[in-house]
């Protein structure tokens, strides 16, 4: 009895081990003045995974101030070993009259692999001044 006990917990212990490090979703965001957005929000995320597929998405919450329906950002990606790559990217957003922010999820690469270890940083920086955004992020999900 006590040893079917041990696999069962030891099966369980390796199931969870699984789990953790198949990475599941990570996000970081950056808050900001929502009257004025003009400047680089700095996002940093740690990875050990160099072998799954991700998808990676930009995350905008803004309230009603928002005017504009697109919003051009300029995405830049510096990896672990200092290589650099900067891509514009459009944010076609939905306007909204509700009282409380509304989050919205971009999706930007899919099937992305983030093939070093080592600390991503990723700077999201809008093509102009904008108002209503009041924060925004990455979110890294592993692909299916």
């Amino acid at each position: 009895m006590t040893l079917r006990a041990g696999h069962i917990a030891a099966a369980a212990c390796a199931v969870w081990l699984a789990s953790c490090s198949s990475g599941g979703t990570t996000v970081e965001m950056h808050d900001m003045d929502d009257l004025r957005w003009s400047e680089a929000a700095q996002i940093s995320v740690d990875n050990d995974d160099t072998l799954s597929m991700r998808t990676l998405s930009v995350v905008v919450r803004y309230n009603r101030r928002l005017q504009p329906d697109s919003v051009c950002v300029d995405i830049a990606t510096l990896t672990p070993d200092s290589l650099r790559l900067e891509e514009r990217f459009t944010l076609h957003i939905p306007p909204t009259d509700e009282v409380r922010p509304v989050e919205r999820v971009f999706p930007y690469r899919r099937h992305a692999r983030l093939m070093r270890q080592g600390t991503y940083r990723f700077t999201i920086t809008p093509s102009d001044e904008i108002a209503g955004i009041e924060s925004v992020g990455l979110m890294i999900d592993n692909a299916d």
